[in-house]
């Protein structure tokens, strides 16, 4: 890979920059005119050492050798004249100009002065002097809050996409918010996009474009005479040998947007394609030659390149984008590329950019689902704009079969994804560095294109026959009429393999209104997901409908049937692809049960598609756990992701789980008995890909509102579960040792109130360890020993130590909390006890117990009625249990298992006002098991104790011997005494 070149400026260049920025002025007041707060995403600096200096401005300070240094200093508060003064004093040169609300300047000075400059009042950290990429994106029609960025030196904007860019130092993300209303403020400068295509072991296969035609049944349109001709097809790639035969007349214009203005690292402004990506990829969409010989999907089409490179940067797709739809006015975009780390909840800029291409432009954007499959659900590519069509792939070569590493869904919004499948296996298209071969390539890249040829062919057809297009016609066609290849799985396969000739004829069939065909289809065709088909009393879950259709406007989606109770559905908003909202909330009360309904998308009176809803309602003893993925970005860390087989045995047993999306601080966690909140705040490196690991983000640190909410829902008798891994390291060739994992300081902002204090100690492990328990504690009955990777925790005060990560030591794995009230803190400091392999227990080959540490962990912390230990007394072999009542239902109850194994029940008494008593006598030796509960039997609230029991033995030595001839003597006499007085009788 390449290194990231690192822009260098000296002050007098920086001085002449921040001089021709009017906005960003010291002494400048904003209002705050947004209408709504913006998604805003800053580049974060790391100091680990906490010695307020940026870990890479520090190594560039030591790699440079130079005496002076240029800094950006970041205060605590809006910079003073004070501050001014001190800086002089300290013979530091600065800027007269700041941002970030004031809080920032430019600096520059002897390399000896750093430690007094960190020093200074109000000085928060010294970072580097970058030029970043900030865009700025609006979701809407209204596009006009982004003319005030033009007084930014730098800035660009791109009014056919409602994008913007804005050239300058990290931190003026602020500033941008307080002048405009705004959907996204992001500093993408480091957010990348790789081709999805895969290496394929040659196998001698190759599949063209004539057979995959057939497949998709596009040879019907070429029959028909739909062939493309007149339609302009946009494809962003890695540009295109526009002198291969099979483009002759194709190739009407090309731009290459690979320009350090960019954000590459040169210029490149040919339209050459040194990869083969590109060529082979507009090949499928839309190659042609006069003799035949090279076949695209639509062959006649209009071939427009969009060179972005590889990687390509997200100002590059952008500024793509923007001249495709907005300038060259393209009916299709094909875009194969996707980003290594899949979908992420919310909307980036390159979303909204396609989203507008779409809903303004009226342009077919399409793209490629990703080759990420194999690794589970939630693997589905960005970007994840529901605007678009995502394509998997299908291995044609016989009977259609899914290829095994095509992307699944949902995506990191839990919207429906992909829409279709189209062939990506062993595809021979155009290749590079010759006029007339061909090459194999395999990857949802390849099916893409298949769907923008078909895209192009639906477009010619409605044209020829005088309809009017749009590019929810186009989808909706394409949806309703694809076919299953694996039966009801959506999140696989969405609603299928294309059939652009079934689609054709749905269109022909359609009612005409105004000129536009009247089509629609929703995704999925089953609902809830295969997974929620059997939902337990309580038990809620959050679903999306992509609801497609040729008209904006008037749309619903309306329920029948008797699962109609349970089910609340929001409006479709108006656009061409909207994402409805179903929310199923069975009532705790609700009769165990099969239900069925139908959900019906109409337009008006007119019905477009239909949803089948079938729903089993099982009984569930009404304790519940919230999933809250807000904190997360794992993909996999959903209810069906990497903890599949924990939260579907906490279902089985009567418990519910449901998983929902929300700030913490929203109210929707004091519907629930416990919040869990999987693998939080991760450390991200988004210069990863140029080898650069200095820049370090946290995802979705919580805010203070929400931490405050979380305090007082545990105050409130709430529980709140937390699981994640710590601090690891990993070494990077040619780079060096780098931190990865959790960002332990911000959770232990919010636990260390607790006494719970994670360590930052590095994870240098290989393997999951073993490790048991400390003191007895309920997360511990029928457990020996649970799977561990990853970090420690230190308590103190109240704070209980679950377990040990050697025997004897201080260091936890798991730490509990315990309020007055009863709410409860949990944090387990490794994900692998309850992942899919650690909960089936085969980490350590069968040498731990995780499952019943998992279904401990969830009883206890959601149980309804709770107690706490008071006290546990052993007097010779009578054992004293004594506990607090909290709240709940006052019943105690449990039992004591013997070292024979018989069970008896405890018996309690109430010895004082909420103070409860049971004891025990203890009569053989060995291990006695103890399971105080309080509440309802097996479900509520309990605890666990062992005691080892010794039973007496007689004494040893001559003592014994003298007694029991003493005795001896005395029985003696004392049977002769009765004989005696007998006899006298």
């Amino acid at each position: 890979m390449k290194h990231g070149k690192i822009l260098s400026i000296s002050l007098l260049s920086l001085f002449l920059f921040s001089a021709a920025m009017p906005v960003i002025l010291s002494n400048a007041e904003f209002s705050n005119v947004a209408a709504t707060e913006p998604i805003v995403y800053k580049k974060t600096t790391f100091d680990l050492n906490g010695d307020k200096i940026d870990d890479k401005l520090l190594r560039d300070i030591t790699r440079s050798g130079s005496l002076f240094v240029d800094a950006v200093l970041f205060y605590d508060q809006k910079i003073s004249s004070s501050d001014r003064i001190r800086l002089d004093q300290l013979g530091v040169t600065f800027s007269e100009e700041t941002w970030d609300l004031g809080r920032r300047v430019v600096v520059s000075f002897n390399k000896d002065r750093l430690d007094l400059i960190t020093s200074l009042p109000g000085v928060s950290l010294v970072t580097t002097t970058e030029i970043r990429h900030i865009m700025v994106a609006i979701d809407g029609e209204d596009f006009s809050d982004l003319a005030v960025l033009e007084q930014f030196e730098g800035s660009e904007i791109f009014w056919g996409v409602g994008c913007a860019v804005v050239r300058y130092y990290s931190g003026v993300e602020s500033d941008i918010a307080k002048v405009g209303s705004y959907t996204v403020i992001a500093d993408t400068t480091d957010q990348r996009f790789y081709p999805d295509v895969v290496d394929e072991t040659d196998i001698g296969v190759g599949i063209n474009t004539v057979h995959t035609a057939g497949t998709i049944n596009a040879s019907s349109m070429w029959s028909l005479g739909y062939d493309g001709a007149g339609v302009k097809v946009g494809v962003i790639d890695t540009g295109i040998n526009d002198a291969h035969i099979g483009f002759e007349g194709r190739v009407i214009d090309a731009e290459s947007f690979v320009t350090v203005a960019n954000g590459y690292d040169s210029d490149d402004l040919t339209t050459t394609d040194f990869d083969g990506h590109g060529t082979h990829t507009s090949g499928i969409a839309g190659a042609g030659d006069a003799a035949g010989s090279y076949v695209g999907i639509a062959k006649e089409c209009s071939l427009y390149m969009a060179k972005v490179g590889s990687p390509a940067t997200t100002l590059g797709v952008v500024a793509a984008i923007q001249w495709l739809a907005n300038v060259k006015q393209v009916k299709v975009i094909n875009f194969s590329y996707g980003t290594d780390s899949g979908d992420s909840p919310g909307w980036d800029p390159i979303e909204i950019a396609f989203a507008q291409a779409v809903r303004n432009k009226g342009v077919t954007c399409v793209t490629s689902a990703g080759n990420e499959g194999d690794q589970g659900f939630y693997t589905v590519g960005a970007p994840g704009h529901d605007d678009m069509i995502h394509v998997g792939g299908i291995d044609d070569s016989g009977t259609p079969v899914l290829m095994y590493y095509s992307s699944r869904g949902p995506t990191g919004d839990n919207h429906m994804k992909p829409d279709v499948l189209a062939p990506g296996y062993q595809i021979v298209s155009l290749n590079i560095g010759t006029t007339t071969g061909v090459t194999t390539k395999s990857g949802t890249s390849m099916a893409a294109p298949h769907v923008a040829g078909a895209a192009a062919l639906l477009i010619d057809a409605c044209q020829t026959a005088g309809y009017g297009v749009n590019p929810g016609l186009i989808k909706a066609a394409l949806l309703n009429t694809a076919v299953p290849v694996l039966g009801t799985n959506s999140l696989i396969e969405g609603r299928g393999l294309i059939n652009v000739g079934a689609a054709w004829t749905y269109i022909l069939n359609a009612g005409l209104r105004d000129g536009l065909k009247l089509v629609g289809a929703c995704n999925p065709a089953i609902s809830p997901l295969h997974w929620w088909s059997t939902m337990h009393q309580g038990e809620v879950t959050e679903q999306y409908i992509s609801c497609i259709s040729s008209y904006k406007t008037n749309l619903s989606l309306e329920l029948s049937g008797d699962v109609a109770p349970f089910v609340t559905i929001a409006s479709p908003p108006s656009v061409w692809t909207s994402v409805v909202k179903v929310t199923y909330d069975v009532p705790v009360d609700a009769t165990v049960g099969s239900y069925t309904g139908t959900l019906t998308f109409k337009y008006e009176t007119e019905i477009l598609d239909t949803v089948d809803v079938v729903l089993d309602v099982a009984a569930s003893n009404g304790h519940n756990m919230l999933l809250n993925f807000k904190t997360t970005d794992w993909g996999v860390d959903h209810l069906y992701g990497q903890y599949m087989y924990f939260t579907e045995d906490i279902l089985d047993n009567g418990w519910v789980v449901s998983e929902q999306l929300a700030d913490l601080d929203s109210g929707l966690i004091d519907n629930y008995d416990m919040v869990w909140l999987p693998d939080p705040f991760s450390l991200d490196f988004p210069n990863a890909y140029m080898d650069d690991f200095s820049v370090v983000t946290t995802y979705n640190e919580w805010t203070t509102s929400e931490k405050t909410a979380l305090t007082n829902y545990v105050a409130d008798g709430g529980s709140v579960f937390l699981c994640f891994n710590g601090h690891s390291e990993e070494d990077i060739a040619g780079y060096g040792t780098i931190l990865t994992g959790t960002n332990v300081t911000a959770i232990n902002d919010w636990t260390s109130q607790y006494g719970i204090n994670v360590q930052p100690t590095i994870w240098t492990g290989v393997a999951t360890i073993l490790v048991g328990g400390a003191d007895p504690h309920p997360f511990m009955a029928g457990v020996e020993n649970i799977d561990h990777w990853g970090t420690s925790i230190l308590v103190s005060g109240d704070a209980v130590q679950v377990t040990e990560l050697t025997a004897g030591s201080s260091h936890a794995t798991c730490a509990t909390y315990q309020h007055d009230s009863g709410g409860r803190v949990i944090v387990l400091t490794t994900n692998f006890c309850l992942d899919s392999a650690g909960y089936k227990n085969t980490y350590n080959f069968g040498g731990t117990q995780n499952d019943q540490f998992g279904r401990n962990l969830v009883r206890w912390g959601t149980a309804h009625s709770r107690m706490e230990r008071n006290d546990i007394n052993v007097t010779d072999s009578l054992m004293t249990l004594r506990y607090d009542f909290i709240n709940g239902t006052e019943t105690f109850g449990g039992y004591v298992e013997d070292p024979d194994g018989y069970q008896e029940s405890l018996v309690w008494t109430e010895i004082s006002t909420d103070l409860w008593e049971a004891t025990y006598t203890m009569t053989i030796g060995g291990t006695y098991e103890f399971y105080p509960e309080c509440g309802e039997a097996g479900i509520d609230d309990f605890d666990y104790y062992l005691h080892e029991f010794t039973t007496p033995t007689p004494p040893n030595g001559i003592g014994p011997i003298v007694v029991a001839i003493i005795t001896g003597f005395g029985l003696a006499g004392y049977v002769l005494v009765q004989k005696i007085g007998k006899k006298q009788n």
